[in-house]
């Protein structure tokens, strides 16, 4: 299994990165880890529930680990609470 270490602030500017590092690992099972993200934007969250779909439907792994208190409370404000099930 792969694991991607995010860094702090996953925002507009870092979701290019974040889908890069994620499509080089298309087709192998994926663990993200958000233990070190204090504020997650609306691009990344967008980023990883395509991520989580295309996982899924390849009927490959995606998990994301270490899923602070501050980041689930991001999840939720943007509508994305479901994705703390991929957690």
């Amino acid at each position: 299994m792969v694991e991607i270490t995010c860094p702090e602030r996953l925002d507009s500017d870092a979701a290019n990165a974040l889908f890069d590092q994620i499509n080089a690992h298309v087709g192998e099972d994926l663990e993200v880890d958000l233990g070190a993200v204090t504020f997650l934007g609306a691009m990344c969250v967008q980023t990883l529930r395509t991520a989580a779909a295309q996982w899924a439907s390849d009927g490959a792994k995606f998990r994301i680990l270490n899923l602070s208190v501050a980041t689930a409370e991001d999840l939720r404000l943007l509508g994305a609470s479901s994705m703390r099930e991929v957690a």
